[in-house]
């Protein structure tokens, strides 16, 4: 559909026979997305990872789900570690329909609780606290449903990020215990 609207709406007078892109897009994921679009495989750039992620972006930004699924899968399968967790936050934060993305980025939080103690979480706060806070949550979360603690640990839990927020303090200020699991 985008690319039908696209055509039609640039190519409409008969005498323009080129498409001009962005200068954001990548030509190289743009190449593989075409492909896709003609032979529904890609492959071909399975390992590289600054490439799927391209390719992520520019199936999203074309509206061609099947494409953004699968690159997302991939991404998830072989390349999301402890050591790219921030950058891939950004990711599932600023596209739509990221849930596993944003499991599997959680859980890698809670696999490797000293994350939260880096310049990099330290920044995620300062620069996005909603998500920082979704991050802290979903340790208090995790107890609460599988190790089965009581209500008022998550009451305290959503009273005290309540008071952090409306004080604008940061987590990273406070001598705050991180749980280990």
């Amino acid at each position: 559909d985008y690319f039908k609207t696209l055509f039609e709406s640039q190519l409409n007078d008969g005498n323009n026979n080129h498409l001009k892109l962005n200068d954001d897009i990548h030509p190289q994921a743009f190449d593989v997305l075409l492909k896709y679009l003609y032979t529904n495989r890609f492959d071909t750039i399975l390992n590289d990872e600054l490439l799927l992620v391209e390719l992520f972006k520019l199936s999203d930004r074309f509206l061609i789900d099947s494409l953004k699924q699968r690159c997302l899968n991939e991404l998830l399968r072989n390349h999301l570690t402890k050591d790219n967790v921030f950058q891939y936050l950004n990711l599932f934060d600023t596209y739509n329909d990221c849930t596993d993305l944003r499991e599997k980025c959680f859980g890698l939080f809670h696999k490797h609780p000293y994350l939260l103690k880096t310049s990099d979480f330290t920044q995620l706060e300062k620069n996005n606290s909603k998500l920082a806070l979704q991050i802290y949550g979903s340790f208090f979360w995790r107890v609460y449903v599988y190790e089965k603690k009581k209500h008022w640990l998550l009451l305290f839990f959503c009273l005290f990020a309540l008071f952090l927020i409306d004080n604008k303090l940061l987590w990273s200020e406070m001598d705050f215990i991180i749980p280990s699991f």
